[in-house]
């Protein structure tokens, strides 16, 4: 297939797909196997081609370092001219660059417009960005009207944040959207069974409260293992509590007390309070009033208003005062 492609240099030039995609696909296979030199040298070659998709995954190992020192400037240009050339991919890292600073000065509203070509295109990324833009003020003014649509596209598109995203605007009316809580439930099932963790967390939390859904106790113990288990720092201290209390499952303090100790190494400041009383009362753990004193600091650091009223008691009650 030949395609007529965009400038270069001031001049207009033409590629050979069915010529020149062999040897993307042997840069590709390069690239599964780390052999990142080699394959570098078969995206530059090509680029000279101007073919866009070798622009594009030059600009990649550009901005990576992958085959190549990183060179955010040449990564730029590389995006720029694949963008131009009308490659879809390559529209998003743009806005990114423009948006970040990446080989460029930031240019805001230069990034939404190269999300909002990639988007228009059909680009899952340059949806993001675009919602971002519109989200943050990026660009353009703030205006969630103007964002819900692509989110509702990426909701479509089975993308477990935006499905979270209309789940919360649902669930408590924000945004200019009418509350719905059945709605707000069964996008949050929805966004959880894709393994979306904030998701899990959340909907273990109403289950465990009866919050807009039936109260289960089973199940929110299970969504929030799931939810730790999936790294949100945010479902340690209920399925810790879950342990501690017996709530839904049979009561395990042993079990409560590492999970307090691992949100305690996470700076978590409940976890940092919760795992203090236990090292302060040697319950479940060795007693350590000295570290226990440590970790009540830290969490009062933070503002832990149960952690500051439990430091002043200590501090009366040892020294007499």
């Amino acid at each position: 297939m030949i395609k007529n492609i965009s400038y270069s240099g001031g001049k207009y030039g033409i590629y050979n797909e069915e010529e020149l995609k062999p040897e993307l696909d042997l840069a590709e296979q390069f690239c599964n196997m780390l052999w990142y030199e080699e394959a570098f040298e078969v995206y530059y070659r090509l680029a000279q081609k101007n073919y866009p998709p070798a622009l594009y995954k030059l600009g990649c190992a550009y901005y990576l370092g992958d085959g190549v020192d990183e060179c955010d400037s040449a990564a730029f240009d590389m995006f720029k001219r694949a963008s131009e050339l009308g490659y879809v991919p390559a529209h998003q890292m743009l806005g990114r660059c423009y948006r970040e600073g990446i080989g460029t000065d930031k240019k805001p509203r230069k990034a939404y417009s190269a999300f909002l070509k990639g988007a228009k295109a059909g680009d899952i990324d340059a949806m993001f960005g675009v919602w971002r833009c519109c989200d943050f003020g990026i660009g353009r003014k703030y205006d969630f009207a103007a964002a819900l649509p692509w989110i509702q596209k990426l909701a479509d598109a089975g993308e477990g944040y935006a499905i979270l995203h209309l789940a919360r605007a649902y669930f408590f009316g924000l945004r200019g959207l009418n509350r719905d809580r059945d709605r707000a439930i069964e996008l949050y099932e929805k966004a959880a069974e894709l393994g979306e963790p904030d998701a899990q967390w959340e909907l273990g939390e109403m289950y465990r409260d009866g919050q807009g859904v039936k109260r289960d106790l089973l199940k929110s113990y299970k969504l929030l293992k799931r939810a730790y288990k999936n790294g949100c720092n945010n479902a340690i201290i209920p399925l810790a509590e879950a342990y501690e209390k017996g709530l839904g499952i049979e009561k395990n303090p042993e079990k409560a007390a590492h999970l307090y100790e691992e949100a305690a190494h996470r700076n978590v400041s409940a976890g940092l309070r919760r795992y203090a009383d236990y090292l302060y009362e040697g319950k479940y753990v060795e007693k350590n009033v000295d570290l226990a004193h440590q970790y009540y600091r830290e969490a009062a650091e933070q503002n832990n208003s149960e952690a500051i009223t439990k430091l002043k008691e200590l501090f009366n009650e040892e020294y007499n005062m």
